[in-house]
């Protein structure tokens, strides 16, 4: 691992990891894996080449009752564990999947991760279809609040499905980024899963300076008698050490300091809601229900209403701010720069002024044509065909729509 503020986490179904010894070393080499969980082993107790794992420890679990099977973790020397649990019965490859012990570990861990080749198939998942281990796993999901973070990636060669996957509890999945299904690596009939957890966020400092620090720093620096300048080269030079003496001294009053982190915080209430749909979703996805899609629709606008709502508290906040504070306070030009860095309010707002016209020109132009062939390169308006508006306006509707309109009574001429 290259970052201590990360971890890589990865999972494989090697197929008999007899044969396969330098080909893993090289992947787990080659991508920096730190942990890696491995499905269908074929170990025995008198497995050999294990004397290639020197960096890593390696616990196991071989099947003792019949060929085949056999799960293994290695994980490097240098982090700590315990083990928690370990079961060799006749559910085999199943045994994080049984729910005694999946509803163990996920239940008392605000931090877990379930590895595993789970030949369970759910459209959830991005497969095609639902077999009774994702029945059932789609339970113990949303009895637990776990979430898949596959991709549409398919981990099995042969059938192309989804079937090696990676799950986390609430609390880890917004620590786990990216996520990947390594084709790169052609190891056994699975592809890698491979997943980075992130530790501890990165220290973001910044630069403070004592100004009045500088100041001293510098009158030490500066010659107190007045430099002899007969050439324009003894200028030079003496402009060079003034500069020179400026970084010393602005160094040396400056200093490093740790800034606060500002996470943005989602209101409790919209949380939950977000939940509730995400539940809603794998509902319907099951079901098709009309009525479930009727609750899902009223959820987000419930949620776009207040979110709407936490954007006006926040501009307000921010004109209270701007408004309580002098051009001479940090604070307003923090907030200031805050607000000038936000991204561009429409798209291609960058047009300059004869861009604009011309866009809304030929918009028009489009619009009132009844043969328009090409259509602007950049334009402000996007552009759907319906079977409903696919014709042109005419005159008539012009003269209609125009004649349909309220008077306003407004004074003057029209």
């Amino acid at each position: 691992m290259q970052d201590n503020n990360n971890i890589k986490i990865a999972h494989l179904n090697c197929h008999s990891l007899n044969n396969k010894f330098t080909l893993i070393i090289n992947y787990i080499n080659n991508e920096g894996i730190d942990i890696l969980c491995l499905n269908e082993t074929f170990l025995k107790k008198n497995a050999s080449n294990l004397d290639t794992l020197q960096h890593y420890n390696f616990i196991r679990n071989d099947r003792s009752y019949t060929n085949g099977g056999g799960i293994g973790i290695l994980i490097k020397k240098k982090f700590k564990f315990k083990l928690l649990h370990q079961s060799n019965n006749y559910n085999g490859e199943q045994l994080i999947l049984t729910p005694k012990a999946g509803q163990l570990v996920m239940s008392n861990h605000k931090y877990a991760i379930l590895l595993g080749d789970l030949n369970a198939h759910h459209i959830s998942w991005y497969n095609k279809k639902i077999n009774k281990r994702g029945y059932s796993l789609m339970k113990i999901l949303d009895q637990h609040n776990l979430s898949v973070i596959n991709d549409a990636s398919h981990t099995y060669k042969s059938s192309k499905s989804i079937i090696d996957l990676i799950i986390t509890t609430e609390d880890l999945l917004p620590k786990s980024t990216d996520f990947n299904t390594n084709h790169s690596y052609n190891i056994s009939d699975h592809w890698p899963v491979q997943i980075n957890i992130i530790l501890k966020k990165p220290v973001h400092t910044t630069q403070i300076t004592n100004w009045d620090t500088f100041n001293i720093s510098l009158a030490e620096l500066t010659h107190v008698t007045q430099p002899s300048i007969n050439t324009s080269s003894d200028l030079n030079n003496e402009v060079a050490k003034f500069n020179c003496n400026i970084v010393i001294a602005l160094s040396n009053a400056t200093k490093y300091v740790k800034t606060k982190e500002r996470p943005i915080k989602l209101p409790p209430d919209v949380k939950t809601m977000i939940k509730i749909k995400v539940k809603l979703q794998r509902l319907f996805s099951n079901t098709q229900n009309q009525l479930t899609k009727n609750n899902i629709n009223n959820i987000n606008h419930k949620i776009k209403r207040v979110t709407l709502r936490l954007r006006h508290e926040k501009w307000n906040s921010t004109f209270a701010t701007l408004i309580d504070s002098k051009p001479s306070e940090k604070q307003f030009w923090n907030k200031l720069k805050t607000q000038t860095e936000s991204a561009e309010a429409l798209p291609n707002f960058t047009l300059n002024s004869d861009e604009k016209v011309e866009s809304f020109a030929k918009h028009f132009e489009q619009a009132f044509t009844t043969n328009y062939k090409s259509k602007p390169k950049q334009s402000l308006f996007k552009y759907y065909t319906t079977n409903k508006h696919n014709t042109p306006i005419s005159n008539t509707e012009l003269d209609k729509a125009i004649s349909d309109l309220k008077n306003t009574n407004s004074k003057g001429l029209d």
